[in-house]
């Protein structure tokens, strides 16, 4: 039986995201100078990445597991675009190429870091 619900993870990684980049000043006064910014859109784009193949692989055993992670990756680096440009509308904002390269760094890290777990599971 597959577990739909697994998909609330990614999703709220997802909906955190779009909440925090909606905002015009950090939460609790927090800020964060250079290059603590982009260690901070690694870190929430992390889980995204991990969360996302846990999902797919839990709900889609049945697709090979390098067009799941290519479509991922792919996901991952357009959501972190989107990402990047609402930002361009939110005062107080920017739109900055190395924030979206942290984005897909840090997707593609939490990915990669989930397949690995997967993989050395699979190994024992």
């Amino acid at each position: 039986m597959r577990r739909y619900w697994i998909w609330l993870l990614p999703f709220s990684v997802a909906a955190t995201i779009v909440w925090l980049s909606h905002q015009t000043h950090y939460p609790l006064g927090v800020t964060l100078p250079p290059p603590f910014d982009k260690v901070a859109h690694f870190l929430a784009f992390a889980p995204l990445g991990g969360f996302l193949e846990l999902a797919w692989r839990r709900t889609h055993p049945y697709i090979p597991n390098r067009r799941r992670m290519l479509v991922i990756f792919v996901g991952v680096t357009l959501f972190a675009a989107s990402d990047e440009l609402h930002q361009y509308f939110v005062p107080g904002r920017s739109c900055d190429l190395y924030d979206w390269m942290a984005d897909t760094v840090g997707g593609a890290i939490g990915l990669a870091l989930a397949s690995l777990l997967r993989w050395r599971q699979r190994k024992r």
